[in-house]
């Protein structure tokens, strides 16, 4: 039996500091991931390479100190996510999936752009047109535009869906 390479082996948190704990974590999980799907499995979307998703514990690990700093300083962060991944539909994902830019976009651009309050071709064009706007907003590439573009596609053909008086059961759901 061979004994294993180094990048077959997990990688362990050299210290026991929690923020390092946690990237350790979410870089085992990656190359698990890759391990049994290959390389880039992770993030295939125009066969960008793995390290891209990098910015997911950077991210994290970002977010965790400014929830702390500002609690010593007595200010309380809002929950920004509640179980995303456990959403029974796309619209249902986005109530629960970075909250506070969620609340965001639709405050100040959604709701401004006539939200859904002048027929549903309007209703479809502004939950794109948000979507498109909060993919830019990550970043100015032509990833970022095609992620925001899908998302609001989805919740278009969703809220297509239910207004055809059906509900998410057996139609487009993310569970």
């Amino acid at each position: 039996m061979a004994s294993k390479t180094e990048h077959e082996t997990e990688k362990k948190p050299r210290s026991k500091n929690p923020a390092d704990q946690k990237l350790v974590a979410i870089q085992n999980a990656i190359a698990a991931i890759e391990k049994s799907c290959g390389k880039g499995a992770v993030m295939r979307l125009t066969e960008r390479p793995v390290r891209d998703i990098d910015v997911i514990p950077s991210g994290s690990l970002a977010l965790d100190m400014a929830i702390g700093i500002a609690l010593l300083m007595g200010i309380r962060f809002p929950q920004n996510f509640d179980r995303p991944y456990a959403a029974e539909s796309i619209a249902d994902f986005w109530r629960r999936w970075h909250m506070t830019l969620s609340r965001w976009l639709r405050d100040y651009l959604y709701i401004p752009l006539g939200g859904s309050r002048h027929g549903a071709a309007r209703t479809y064009r502004n939950l794109v047109l948000t979507m498109t706007l909060g993919g830019l907003w990550h970043g100015a590439a032509a990833t970022f535009v095609a992620w925001g573009v899908f998302h609001g596609l989805g919740l278009a053909v969703e809220r297509w869906w239910r207004g055809r008086g059906r509900d998410t059961d057996g139609g487009p759901t993310l569970a």
